[in-house]
């Protein structure tokens, strides 16, 4: 199987002197690599939008569940003792509190 030179050296002298597609050529990899939106600039998007929505995903799911436990605190009172106890370090006149450290 033998490459005929000729045939390859005709059909590259016709697609560079073909003006319209040398033309439409330039003006693709023009707008795939040095235009303001690249593929490159694309990509970096993509990558941060899929890190944002995750991130909303996340704050959401937090939001929620400070919700349900502000909900709880405003409806039962033996939780909202237990809060106070555990966060703030309160305690009856009667109690001592000891503290273990790790």
């Amino acid at each position: 199987m033998e490459i005929n030179k000729d045939k390859i050296v005709a059909v590259v002298k016709k697609v560079v002197t073909n003006k319209y597609l040398l033309t439409c050529i330039v003006a693709v990899l023009w707008f795939l690599l040095f235009d303001s939106h690249t593929l490159v600039d694309y990509y970096q998007l993509s990558i941060t939008q899929n890190r944002i929505e995750r991130e909303i995903a996340y704050y959401k799911e937090l939001s929620i569940d400070s919700q349900e436990k502000m909900h709880q605190l405003e409806s039962d009172m033996s939780s909202l003792e237990k809060f106070a106890r555990e966060q703030f370090l309160m305690k009856r006149a009667d109690e001592e509190i000891f503290l273990f450290e790790e």
